[in-house]
């Protein structure tokens, strides 16, 4: 994305461009949060919350291994994705070259609630996409039990890092 640099880049590489709340965010606006913050690099990221809704989808259909409007010589902004699982926690892909078959696996309120496929199975489709894979953290069961059968929430699964 960047020629040879003799210096540090910035970035994001998991950026909610619309997720939640009634504030609906265009192209535009992202672009003036990646250009504010100074980042060399932005990946933009489609994801669920917890209900079937996909947020963003369209974008990362239209522009899934293209370089968003606004990139230029010192900036990169993608669109990536976010496969989210109750069980597993969730993890993110930049720039893969074609959106994928499953985003989400495991919410009570969503189309999907099993925990499956895991997330491993998403990575792999994702790099064959030509996508680079970030792993985010584990998600806790909101309601403080285990997910469908899984293991209970505990310390040792809840670490965000």
């Amino acid at each position: 994305m960047f020629p040879s640099r003799s210096r540090a880049l910035d970035g994001d590489l998991h950026i909610y461009m619309n997720y939640r709340g009634d504030l609906v965010c265009t192209p535009a606006d992202a672009a003036r949060m990646q250009l504010g913050e100074g980042l060399h690099l932005a990946n933009y990221v489609a994801a669920n919350a917890l209900t079937s809704l996909v947020h963003d989808r369209a974008m990362l259909e239209q522009f899934a291994g293209i370089d968003l409007p606004w990139t230029s010589e010192n900036t990169a902004a993608r669109m990536g994705v976010e496969y989210r699982n109750d069980l597993l926690g969730h993890v993110h892909a930049l720039d893969p070259g074609a959106p994928p078959a499953c985003y989400y696996s495991g919410h009570d309120r969503s189309d999907h609630v099993v925990d499956w496929p895991p997330n491993t199975v998403a990575c792999a489709e994702w790099r064959e996409l030509g996508a680079t894979v970030g792993y985010c953290r584990a998600d806790v069961p909101r309601n403080g039990g285990s997910s469908r059968g899984g293991a209970p929430s505990s310390s040792s699964t809840t670490s965000s890092r």
